[in-house]
């Protein structure tokens, strides 16, 4: 009688079980949510912009986030220092053709992925020792250019930063905790 040699089952499920395993962890590309990506961007530059806001009210001065879309990127100085962030690169300073803004009366068609003023030859949002900033608005869009959000800022005696996701030509907020009916403000008024 002859024997042959083979595997069993169990050691073919365990060898599957670890290449899989293997293959699992050695894959460096996540999916990642689009929507969700959008959101931390546009998070990012929020908390950055309420920061500097905070800074100018207690330092009494001027400070200014700025904005540079060539190179994707955003940053600020303090005591001398530069404060750099780059955009993920799945996410870009952009918008989408063919639509409208800003997010809060979407009449005309949007023109330009930074809407603050830039005649000082530089993209910066400024924030005032009195709580307020200049009025504008950031769109960003995702690197296949399917997906666009935006963080604005209106023309008010409070500093309002808003931020939203466009889904189906219609823009819409992005609150606190998931809360997508309450619009992620806040506000500071001097005189009270």
């Amino acid at each position: 009688m002859k024997l042959y040699s083979a595997y069993t089952l169990i050691e073919l499920i365990i060898t599957t079980s670890i290449l899989i395993i293997i293959v699992g962890i050695s894959i460096p590309q996540l999916i990642i949510d689009e929507n969700l990506l959008l959101e931390r961007e546009l998070g990012r530059i929020y908390t950055t912009a309420f920061y500097l806001r905070q800074r100018a009210i207690s330092t009494n001065s001027q400070q200014e986030l700025f904005l540079n879309p060539e190179k994707q990127l955003f940053y600020y100085y303090e005591n001398n220092k530069k404060y750099l962030f780059n955009l993920h690169k799945l996410t870009q300073f952009g918008f989408l053709k063919g639509s409208k803004g800003p997010p809060s009366n979407p009449a005309m068609l949007i023109k330009s992925a930074i809407t603050f003023d830039s005649s000082t030859g530089s993209r910066k949002i400024s924030f005032y020792p009195d709580g307020t900033s200049n009025a504008g608005t950031i769109y960003l869009i995702n690197a296949k250019q399917t997906k666009m959000g935006a963080l604005t800022c209106g023309v008010s005696q409070v500093f309002y930063g808003r931020r939203y996701l466009y889904k189906k030509s219609i823009w819409h907020p992005i609150g606190h905790h998931d809360d997508e009916k309450k619009i992620a403000s806040i506000s500071y008024n001097p005189a009270l």
